[in-house]
């Protein structure tokens, strides 16, 4: 029979893999933000060619929230890892805010540039 500190430090293992392997969740919400936002923009833009950056940016806000689902699913698990013992399982979360700002401040870039340069 095991004892409880055995248990909730398996535990606090499961919650930081868990978090860890949560990141590979981005895989999938890329490739959901891409169908996302280009579904959008069809729908939203006269020419999906040439949109303007308003309808554009209609189309990248859900876009870029649906990336950032995983960014959710990677704290929850972490929290419950630093509550049962493991605090360096925020170091999952920390990588899943900087990938996930970084997708944004690359996308935002782009809509910018797509304003100046017309």
């Amino acid at each position: 029979m095991r004892s409880h500190a055995a248990t909730t430090r398996n535990a606090a293992d499961v919650a930081y893999r868990r978090a860890f392997l949560s990141l590979f969740l981005f895989v999938v919400s890329f490739v959901a933000s891409f169908v996302v936002g280009e579904g959008l923009l069809s729908l939203l833009a006269d020419d999906p060619e040439e949109p303007s950056w308003q309808d554009a940016s209609a189309a990248a806000l859900p876009a870029l929230v649906v990336f950032a689902l995983p960014v959710v699913v990677v704290w929850g698990f972490a929290r419950r890892a630093v509550r049962l013992g493991r605090p360096d399982a925020r170091s999952a979360v920390l990588v899943a805010v900087l990938v996930a700002l970084a997708f944004v401040a690359i996308n935002l870039a782009g809509l910018l540039a797509q304003v100046v340069l017309g």
